[in-house]
């Protein structure tokens, strides 16, 4: 009954707001009818919808003019990590409630079992969890993800979420070429030349965000037309405190968030080579608990740094200025967005539910513009969309990408620095 309502294995999963594929492109082995399709598409515009929400929420809590008094991305940090905490409970309550309403009765005990059978001695599920066996496939994992929630927050203290959105799509290309170089993965040409073309794209964002910086119509702005009383009375009359307002970037300070976003593209890439090579083959509770494990232990190991700030009066915490709801709401959506992208890969495929990152991108892109008053550079927008199209390309099946000559696949690769291609199954010089 468990491994039926677990549905199908996951190969990759999701962290921060940034989608985690692998470097090869697999697939789930799920059989897929038209039912599963449909709540799969569903589930990836809800993804989308939630993603954007929270990029959007962290990047006015850190700029919003009605926010500007608070300043403390580390503690965010924690806090958010601490949500994500949940992902196991989340999961594995409502799966054990309905196997109790099964036929076959399944205790939590044989659930726990399941969920922790990664951790023990290989075909073992009654051999106890090693600590040796914890820190080798946990370890890096936990260093990745939190360099990358640490850059991905710093990154929106300084640069547009669009910025930032479109240089985390990057870490497929990087996550490439880590798994070439370390891992003697092998590439296939047609896209190793799109790598080559996102990094293109992604160096014309990173030109377009620092050199020729974004025109922004702040708050600040809008005063020099404005009384200043009027505007605090429209400041303070928003019906949400989530609604977007025009917001503040420091041009000369946008360059801050772009390296951010850079890191936070290597941390995911490095994140997924560490997640492939820990786990292998792992169903939806069981990611479920690695998300919490993982938060857990960044939670644990991180928890001084925010504190240690506060004291030295480099992060002050003034708890009452705290933009509470907008916060709490931008942690819980970011939690349900990667269980809406686990529970959709379950449905369909990495390369369907790895589109969402392109429409994140685009709707991002839409909300910086219109709602807070950014205007892009040309340059900008075709980074942007070059970056986009490598993406898609990047994460396509390899077979989608071969030469079918006389009915024959023709793959060609680069293996171990030397070029080979694969033909009727067998491979040549």
């Amino acid at each position: 009954m468990v491994k039926a309502i677990c549905l199908s294995r996951v190969t990759k999963q999701k962290q921060g707001d940034v989608e985690v594929v692998p470097p090869e492109a697999e697939t789930v082995t799920h059989p897929a009818n038209h039912k599963n399709w449909r709540l799969a598409f569903v589930l990836l515009l809800v993804d989308v919808i939630l993603v954007v929400a929270s990029s959007q929420l962290t990047s006015s809590t850190f700029n919003d003019p009605r926010y500007k008094p608070y300043q403390a991305p580390f503690l965010f940090v924690w806090c958010k990590v601490a949500v994500r905490a949940l992902a196991f409970p989340v999961v594995v309550l409502p799966i054990w409630m309905l196997s109790l309403l099964g036929k076959k009765k399944d205790t939590f005990h044989n659930l726990w079992k399941h969920c922790t059978e990664p951790y023990r001695d290989e075909g073992s599920t009654e051999s106890p969890i090693r600590a040796k066996i914890l820190l080798r496939k946990f370890a890096p994992m936990c260093t990745a993800i939190l360099a990358l929630q640490v850059t991905w927050v710093v990154g929106h203290v300084y640069a547009p979420s669009s910025i930032i959105a479109a240089l985390g799509s990057s870490a497929v290309a990087f996550a490439y070429i880590l798994s070439w170089l370390l891992l003697k993965n092998q590439m296939l040409i047609v896209k190793g030349f799109f790598v080559l073309v996102g990094f293109v794209g992604i160096g014309m964002i990173s030109y377009a965000s620092t050199v020729l910086a974004p025109t922004i119509v702040s708050a600040s702005q809008l005063t020099e037309s404005t009384d200043t009383v009027h505007l605090n009375e429209t400041l303070t009359s928003q019906i949400s405190g989530l609604s977007i307002l025009p917001t503040t970037f420091d041009p000369s300070s946008i360059y801050i968030g772009v390296v951010c976003g850079l890191i936070g593209a290597v941390s995911v890439s490095a994140h997924m080579l560490a997640f492939k090579k820990a786990f292998r083959d792992v169903d939806l509770v069981q990611v479920s608990l690695i998300i919490t494990l993982v938060s857990v232990f960044i939670c644990t190991a991180y928890l001084p740094v925010p504190i240690i700030l506060n004291v030295i009066g480099m992060e002050p915490w003034n708890l009452p200025a705290m933009p509470w709801g907008t916060m709490i709401v931008s942690w819980i959506t970011a939690l349900f967005s990667a269980m809406c992208y686990i529970q959709g890969l379950s449905l369909s495929n990495p390369f369907f539910m790895s589109l969402a990152e392109v429409a994140i991108v685009a709707m991002n892109t839409g909300v910086d513009s219109i709602a807070r008053g950014i205007q892009m550079s040309s340059l900008q927008i075709a980074g942007t969309v070059v970056v986009a199209v490598a993406f898609v390309f990047m994460i396509m099946p390899d077979e989608w990408l071969s030469l079918n000559l006389k009915k024959r696949k023709l793959a060609i690769y680069i293996i171990g620095g030397k070029l080979r291609y694969l033909t009727g199954g067998k491979a040549s010089k």
